[in-house]
Order: structure tokens, then C-alpha cells, then sequence
């Protein structure tokens, strides 16, 4: 199992280790990892030559070496490994993967064209690398695409060459730099990325004149965070409030899977209402004010806005009346709405959503 991070690998292998004897049964058995069997290998991805490097399909890019990590396991506890990169959605992404798997085809034909002609060999790394358009991503010359866009490579300034190639808020960067910008400028694109998001969020503070019923006014690229998928941003959110606060969370309503597997399975548990309706509220209200009274608060309530799949949209003002009255948090997945359509910052404390969905 790859992940893009020392953290990610390690709490796969916490993971494992943590679930394996709660999930062994007569439908899936498997020896419990004995201390050090599940171990983390370091693997770091780097052109051998990197001037040939700078001249290839996507230029300057894979000068950059990349170091992933690699967990090991027992074939039978698989399936274990495969839950926390699911659920977490903390794995290495398509575009790392094909990052990586570019630099292994670079070297293999920097390494073809140091050895002797052999035609045998020759046929073997045609096979290896593909048909080129049909293999991978296709991509045209990296110097093309940078010179398109005014980037020049031995420019002293990154953030002067972001102004200088026209780079605002309201360009679209996919469209504008395709899969080929160089790694060196990932700050500045997030930065902008964060001001969009910001930017349609705030949409209704303006409408409103700069406050919004809950006083999120101001709100800024600061209060957004941009994690790897949007099954992070949920697993984050949840790890973040079981830091500061602790206690089993309410999935209210039926989620996308996931998020209810991660309230279950990282932590101390959660209660599951999954009706979202009715009786649900008055359930759900006896839940906090039993915890509240043993000094046992729940930590936070998680819904949907729409429910993925079943379209259902909970009351988000009986609930945000709810979680104040008991000192609870709010998370809201708004992905199937999206921040640009529907308005849930008003109500929730933490929002989370899938840009890909936008």
C-alpha cells in the first residue's frame, strides 16, 4: 500500500494494527501481525539523469525527486490496509502516481539508450513503456507549455513570474496550466485556489453587507483548508476534534459510507442516526443531554447537505440550536450541493466538501 506521506503510512499501520483483532471472524481470518511485521519502506522516485529530465514530456518537472511511502504486510491483512485507504482517502493520488511512473519510463529509456543496440531488449522496453498516447497520461513538451504561458525557467522570482503570466483568482488554473505546472509554484496555486474558495463562500456575506447570520463575516483564504480528497477532508476534521475535544460524534442522516465508517472506526465510536428525519431530532437530543450529563460530551454532529445517495437534507437550524445547547460541534458535507450553489456556513462550524464535485 502507497501513501504520499510519512504520517499517512504510519497511522495505516496504527490502523492495521488496531483493527486486526477486532476484525478477525470465520469470514475473515488472518494471524494477528506479530510487533514490527507491518513496517514502512521509503522509496524516493528521482530522474538518473536530470538534464535529460528537463527536456522531457512535461520540462522542468521531474528534476524534482519524490519520496513516497510504502507499507508492507502479510498478503491475508490486506484488506485491513485496504479500509484505512478508503476510508481516509489518504492514498497516493492518480496525478503522483503517474508522476511517478513517468520517472520510472524516463529512466528505463535514458537506461535503453546507454546500452548497446539490442533489438530483443529494444521490443522488451517498447513493451514496458507502452504506445505512447494509448499509456498514461499524453502530454505535450513541457517547454511549449511553460513558454505559452510566459514561464521562462531561469526567472529569479516565483511570484513574479505568477504576476507576470496574468495568474488571478478568477483564471482557471486547470485550463490555463494543464497537468504541467511546474512543482515549484504548488504554493502559489494553492493560495489562489484558497482565495476562490474563500471568494464563493463569502458570496452571501456580500449579499447580506459583510455579515452573514452567524457573523462569519471577513471570511478569508486563512479559514480554508485544502487536503487531498474530499474523504480527507472529512477523516481530518474528525481526527482534528477527537484532538481537542474528544467523545463519540452523530452521523444524523444517511452519509456516504465512508464518512460513517470513519466516525466508527477511528476514535471512541458514534451513533447512528440514519433516518434523518422525524423522531431522529428528539433521539438525538436525549443522546447529547445523557452525555452532557455524565461529563461525557459528544464531540461533534456530522449530516449532509443534500444526503449522498439519497438526496435528504436535515434541518439545520433545529440542529445548529441543538449543538449550541450542548456545546457541540457542527460539520456539514455540502459536496453534492457544493459551496458555490447552497449556503450551509451559515449553520455548521467546520464545512467539508469535494472539489472535484464543484
Amino acid at each position: 500500500m502507497v501513501f504520499p506521506s510519512l504520517p499517512c503510512a504510519e497511522r495505516c499501520v496504527a490502523f492495521v494494527y488496531d483493527q486486526a483483532p477486532k476484525q478477525r471472524s470465520a469470514e475473515l481470518m488472518y494471524e494477528l501481525p506479530a510487533p514490527g511485521q507491518v513496517r514502512i519502506v521509503q522509496y524516493v522516485a528521482e530522474p538518473i539523469n536530470k538534464r535529460a529530465a528537463a527536456l522531457d514530456a512535461i520540462g522542468g518537472v521531474l528534476e524534482a525527486p519524490i519520496t513516497i511511502y510504502c507499507v508492507l504486510l502479510a498478503a491475508d491483512l490486506f484488506p485491513l490496509a485496504k479500509q484505512y485507504w478508503q476510508h481516509t482517502g489518504n492514498g497516493i493520488s492518480a496525478r503522483l502516481a503517474d508522476y511517478c511512473l513517468h520517472i520510472a519510463r524516463v529512466n528505463d529509456e535514458y537506461e535503453q539508450d546507454a546500452r548497446p543496440f539490442s533489438p530483443a531488449a529494444s521490443r522488451a522496453s517498447a513493451a514496458r513503456r507502452g504506445n505512447g498516447r494509448n499509456s498514461g497520461y499524453h502530454r505535450k513538451t513541457g517547454a511549449e507549455d511553460l513558454a505559452g504561458i510566459g514561464f521562462e525557467p531561469d526567472r529569479a522570482s516565483d511570484e513574479s513570474q505568477l504576476h507576470e503570466s496574468g495568474l488571478e483568482a478568477d483564471a482557471y488554473l486547470e485550463e490555463r496550466f494543464g497537468r504541467n505546472c511546474d512543482p515549484k509554484h504548488a504554493a502559489e496555486m494553492k493560495a489562489v485556489l484558497r482565495r476562490r474558495i474563500a471568494g464563493a463562500l463569502s458570496e452571501e456575506e456580500l449579499k447580506q453587507g459583510a455579515q452573514v447570520e452567524r457573523g462569519v463575516a471577513g471570511l478569508g483564504s486563512d479559514d480554508v483548508y485544502l487536503v487531498a480528497t474530499g474523504m480527507s477532508a472529512v477523516f481530518y476534521t474528525h481526527m482534528a476534534l477527537l484532538g481537542m475535544r474528544g467523545g463519540k460524534s452523530v452521523c444524523f442522516g444517511f452519509p456516504y459510507t465512508d464518512t460513517l465508517k470513519i466516525l466508527e472506526k477511528f476514535g471512541p465510536g458514534a451513533y447512528f442516526l440514519g433516518n434523518g428525519e422525524g423522531s431522529d431530532y428528539d433521539e438525538l437530543e436525549g443522546i447529547l443531554d445523557k452525555h452532557a450529563r455524565a461529563r461525557d460530551p459528544i464531540q461533534a454532529i456530522f449530516t449532509e447537505c443534500p444526503s449522498n445517495p439519497l438526496l435528504k437534507t436535515a434541518d439545520l437550524l433545529r440542529l445548529r440550536t441543538l449543538a449550541d445547547k450542548y456545546a457541540v460541534a457542527l460539520v456539514v458535507d455540502e459536496t453534492i450541493g457544493s459551496f458555490a450553489n447552497v449556503d450551509v456556513l451559515s449553520w455548521a462550524d467546520v464545512v467539508v466538501s469535494s472539489l472535484t464535485k464543484v
